[in-house]
């Protein structure tokens, strides 16, 4: 890889890791991601833009698009209760695969 990926990685490390207020670009800082789980966790996920009016509207419109692919992973998820096996998470979330389970020596499909 050419030396100056890491040198940008570097960059923006020290950055965050210096503030953790700072952000860079569209990705909010430490301080915000921290704010918005806390939200999320007191039911106040979907007042993002009243709650954190600091952020940009493309960062606000990121972080609701994640809110409902998380939303969709979770309830999608749920469909795998009680035993919540890895072929049916892969089924519910998409990825298609089957377990296997070893049996005595002997592969077995769960």
């Amino acid at each position: 890889r050419d030396l100056n990926v890491y040198m940008e990685v570097a960059r923006r490390a020290k950055i965050i890791c210096s503030d953790l207020s700072a952000n860079i670009g569209d990705y909010i800082s430490v301080n915000d991601w921290e704010t918005k789980a806390l939200l999320r966790k007191r039911g106040r996920g979907r007042h993002l833009r009243e709650d954190m009016t600091h952020l940009t509207e493309r960062q606000l419109h990121i972080l609701e698009k994640n809110d409902k692919i998380y939303d969709e992973y979770h309830q999608n998820s749920e469909d795998c209760a009680p035993n919540y096996t890895t072929s049916c998470f892969y089924e519910k979330v998409g990825k298609r695969h089957e377990d296997v389970v070893h049996v005595h020596g002997e592969l077995e499909l769960a």
